[in-house]
């Protein structure tokens, strides 16, 4: 396996300019990630990433449903404490 190390210019540029290091994998998770939760197809994915089984691109749209369902039940959370603050407040309804 070949190992690459970061250019020193490369790091000054990334500390001058507040940018965080970031791996070429890391680009390719991203951009998979963003194209299947933009509606992409899962086979076009997977073609631009080389996969050659859906499966190996699958754990990707994992990573969106946990997502989803983590987004879904901070909602179910919030409109519960809204419930509650309701109907405990007093109100007549009016």
């Amino acid at each position: 396996m070949v190992h690459f190390q970061v250019h020193p210019h490369k790091i000054l540029f990334l500390a001058r300019h507040n940018i965080p290091h970031r791996k070429f994998h890391s680009l390719r998770h991203t951009s998979a990630t963003l194209l299947l939760s933009s509606g992409t197809n899962i086979k076009n994915v997977a073609s631009r990433l080389g996969h050659s089984q859906l499966s190996t691109t699958n754990r990707y749209v994992h990573a969106l449903r946990d997502a989803d369902e983590r987004a879904a039940s901070t909602f179910e959370t919030l409109f519960a404490e809204q419930d509650k603050g309701k109907n405990g407040n007093g109100e007549n309804g009016a």
